[in-house]
């Protein structure tokens, strides 16, 4: 079964979507900006548009945030979806590609420097570096264990 139904144009390069909070999140790349939609109507919710860094890439839901990378400027930015706005603004390594959310972590795999950050969320810093190879670029967290993917050599 498919609920609600509609269609709505969002910001400039749309490159992540996320469902959580009751809304339908969409970062759009090209204008440095996140969306949320209500997923019923999809008519802009009470946040209608957030800046985030430059060039947002992806998002992830976790510990009462959404978590969205700005490959522009190595950043994550902490949305608080209660508040409807951005929280703080994390510097990670150089070209953050993906997040996930799990363990008790915020997970950013940096494919410009090769790493995973590894960030407190209660801290909201990073609080590790992992060097993984080469150009992680997608990265998972299921059943407790951490699943990255890297571009070969």
């Amino acid at each position: 079964t498919v609920r609600g139904s509609g269609r709505r144009l969002a910001g400039v390069g749309p490159a992540a979507v996320l469902v959580n909070s009751g809304s339908v999140w969409v970062a759009n790349s090209g204008d440095s900006k996140v969306q949320r939609f209500d997923p019923t109507t999809f008519e802009e919710g009470p946040l209608s548009t957030i800046t985030v860094g430059r060039t947002p890439t992806a998002m992830a839901a976790g510990d009462g945030a959404i978590w969205v990378t700005s490959s522009g400027d190595d950043l994550v930015a902490r949305i608080d979806p209660g508040a409807n706005s951005v929280s703080t603004m994390i510097p990670v390594g150089d070209e953050p590609d993906a997040v996930a959310v799990g363990r008790g972590t915020v997970w950013v795999a940096n494919a410009g420097a090769a790493t995973i950050s590894r960030i407190d969320p209660k801290k909201a810093k990073v609080v590790e570096e992992i060097p993984v190879g080469s150009a992680p670029r997608g990265i998972a967290v299921v059943d407790g264990e951490l699943h990255v993917t890297t571009q070969a050599p």
